[in-house]
């Protein structure tokens, strides 16, 4: 049988660890969304901008001066 000192003790420890649980927070990722956690409202806000709609923009622009190059007739490939 637990006499009633052990059982105080075991109440504040009990208490004490819920109350750092609840005050430490906790911050989770949820569908790609990163939920508060106990200090969300000083955190730095993270702004990812969207990139452009044309995933291969820069392959384009390659195959474009490629283009321009063999039209041109500069077309380093060719040998004399």
């Amino acid at each position: 049988m637990m006499s009633t000192s052990k059982r105080l003790a075991s109440g504040l420890i009990l208490l004490a660890a819920a109350g750092t649980a609840g005050l430490a927070g906790c911050q989770t990722t949820v569908g790609g969304q990163t939920l508060p956690s106990g200090y969300y409202l000083r955190d730095d806000v993270q702004y990812f901008p969207s990139g452009p709609e044309f995933l291969l923009h820069n392959t384009e622009r390659a195959y474009q001066q490629r283009q321009e190059q063999q039209d041109l007739g500069d077309d380093p490939d060719v040998q004399p």
